[in-house]
This record gives C-alpha cells, sequence and structure tokens, in this order.
C-alpha cells in the first residue's frame, strides 16, 4: 500500500494543475424520446463563479460546467512525462521480467486486462472491445508503451483504492503481488533521476 500511496503523492505533486478542466455535468433533464425534440427551444446562461449553468427550455435540461479536478490526467501527464525512462528501464531484465510477470497475471485468454471493478457488472466478455471503449476493461496490449502500463497501474490502483480488490482473494493478491514490482521499480527509477 506505501508504495501505492508514494507514486499518488508523487504523481499528484508535479502534476495536479494539469487535472484540472472544466466538466460538464448534465443535471436533470426531460428529454423526449429521440427525434421528437421540439423543435424551438430557448435557454439560459448563467455565468456563476465556479462555473457556468446551461438550461434549456422546454426540455427541461441543466448543464454545469465547473472545473473538476480528474485524477486520472495526473498519471498520464507521468507517462507522458517519462515515456524515455520507461523504454530505458525495458531494456533492464530485472524490469522487463516484472512487466512480462504482470501481463501474464491480467492474461484472460488471449487478452491481457484488468476489469474497472466499480463498473465490473457491466463486463460481457463477448463484447470485449466495446468494454475497453467504455473503460469497464483496460487493456495491457502494448507493453512497451509507458501509457499504456500506466493505465493498468491507475485501475489497479482504483481497485486497491475505493476496495474492489480484497486481500485473501486469489486472483486479487496475484493481481496486486504482480504489480507492486513493476510500479517500485518504477518509482525507485524516477526517484534516482531527480
Amino acid at each position: 500500500m506505501s508504495a501505492w500511496i508514494a507514486f499518488n503523492a508523487y504523481c499528484y505533486a508535479l502534476y495536479a494543475p494539469d487535472a484540472l478542466r472544466d466538466r460538464a455535468d448534465l443535471r436533470k433533464h426531460d428529454l423526449p424520446a429521440r427525434g421528437k425534440l421540439p423543435l424551438a427551444v430557448t435557454g439560459t446562461l448563467s455565468a456563476r463563479a465556479d462555473g457556468v449553468d446551461l438550461v434549456i427550455e422546454p426540455v427541461n435540461l441543466r448543464i454545469v460546467i465547473r472545473e473538476r479536478y480528474t485524477e486520472d490526467l495526473i498519471f498520464m501527464e507521468f507517462a507522458k512525462q517519462h515515456a524515455t525512462l520507461y523504454a530505458q528501464r525495458l531494456r533492464e531484465e530485472s524490469f522487463l521480467h516484472a512487466v512480462a510477470t504482470l501481463r501474464r497475471a491480467l492474461a484472460k485468454g488471449s487478452r491481457h486486462y484488468v476489469l474497472n471493478m466499480l463498473r465490473a457488472s457491466e463486463y460481457r466478455e463477448e463484447a470485449y472491445q466495446d468494454m475497453v471503449a467504455k473503460n469497464i476493461a483496460v487493456p495491457f496490449d502494448d507493453h512497451a508503451k509507458c501509457e499504456s502500463l500506466i493505465r493498468i497501474l491507475y485501475q489497479i490502483r482504483c481497485n486497491v483504492f475505493h476496495g474492489e480488490k480484497v486481500p485473501g482473494d486469489a486472483n486479487d493478491d496475484r493481481l496486486v503481488a504482480a504489480a507492486t514490482p513493476v510500479l517500485l521499480q518504477l518509482l525507485n527509477a524516477v526517484l534516482e533521476k531527480q
């Protein structure tokens, strides 16, 4: 757990400003069936100190735009900033072995992925590409890309931090045990470079 917390802290300390983005959230709506929208709509756009509200009538649609912290962006910035270091580390036998071990732990038939456990109930193996597109299954298709590894580590981290990975469950233990050496070696490499 300490490795995941250290990785989280490192990414947050360096890249948090990159994670603040305007996001639109649908707050309420009474939309008619598709193709049956009223031809005439009116709307109001209200500026607020913390964002913008857009209300469209008569469909009772309210969209709120606020600056929000989007955590996955700090990890993607880490991947971008450390892609060269990652490629260098892949040339080292111990790191390459750790990544290969993680990839084997992620194997489900011929595919390598981890489920987003918050959305696991939506998973349908026969619709794998659709599940990847919806971020229900996070693939580890290209181990040579730092971004691919970071997406996997981030999803495992989310599953651990939010309680979907349970100590004592054989699959969860195997997956976390395979991810931790990769995370530790990557974090050590980054810290040595500082």
